[in-house]
């Protein structure tokens, strides 16, 4: 089961790559999905989590058809499949933020597409939102719903009392995942391996500049918007650079990875 998810995100990242940017970067962040070993990894075991990468980038293939064709139904599909993916692992909780702050962008660069698409986003998050509400209601009334919580989330406590040391130290250590360090749990990685080798790491900080450049071209600035929000996780909880936090941000890496590969390419040639 968990290598047929794996196998169906590398069909999804491409067919999300190839809508959003162009065949080429979808091609290429589909083969960045089949070799990396954090897709590898979670491939070959039998935890939920693998769940994540399939389904959300199902959900966000069906949002951009929406984008594209101004057809509500696929909005609708969009927040079902948005929905059912917040039951695969916790860091599906930062989705809504997601279209929440791409409505905000559409506010601040594009009103008329806003006006064109606002409500039907906003559909989006409501039909995903009450798909998840069971859950939601569940996590809020049983008695035991901080444990975990309280395992790892120890930057948070402590910026609570008043130290940002632990916060700032984790949020450096994430923003290093794709090149200096790594998830240091064996359970999860090769420990402190990162997710790129320097080569590629390099690239993809490239294709993370790219994104700011072109930040008022909407799918430049939603794989931004998504790649941010699956980071948020890593850098709030220990371990830092916890590829399991931060599986969420698995994903848009690829495609900003793709696109620096993509830029470099043509730069070249």
């Amino acid at each position: 089961v968990s290598a047929a998810l794996g196998l169906i995100a590398v069909a999804a990242i491409y067919a999300r790559g190839r809508r959003m940017f162009s065949r080429g970067v979808g091609l290429l962040a589909a083969a960045l999905a089949t070799g990396a070993f954090w897709a590898l990894m979670y491939s070959r075991m039998g935890l939920r989590i693998v769940a994540l990468p399939a389904s959300v980038l199902w959900g966000m293939i069906f949002f951009q058809r929406g984008l594209d064709r101004a057809r509500r139904l696929d909005f609708i599909i969009a927040g079902i499949v948005l929905g059912i993916s917040a039951y695969t692992y916790s860091a599906t909780r930062l989705l809504p933020a997601i279209l929440i702050v791409f409505l905000i962008y559409l506010f601040a660069f594009d009103r008329p597409r806003l006006r064109k698409h606002g409500l039907n986003i906003t559909l989006t998050l409501v039909i995903g939102v009450a798909i998840a509400l069971p859950m939601v209601i569940h996590i809020a009334t049983v008695p035991a719903r901080g444990r975990r919580l309280g395992q790892v989330a120890g930057p948070l406590y402590a910026l609570q009392r008043g130290g940002a040391v632990p916060l700032l130290k984790s949020s450096a250590l994430t923003a290093g995942l794709f090149i200096a360090s790594g998830d240091p749990e064996w359970l999860y990685n090769v420990p402190d391996r990162p997710v790129f080798d320097l080569l590629t790491g390099a690239i993809f900080y490239l294709g993370v500049l790219l994104c700011l450049r072109k930040l008022r071209r909407e799918a430049y600035a939603f794989v931004l918007i998504w790649l941010m929000a699956g980071l948020v996780p890593p850098m709030l909880t220990w371990p830092a650079a916890s590829n399991s936090h931060g599986i969420l941000a698995q994903s848009p890496a690829f495609l900003v990875a793709a696109l620096g590969i993509d830029a470099v390419t043509l730069w070249l040639s």
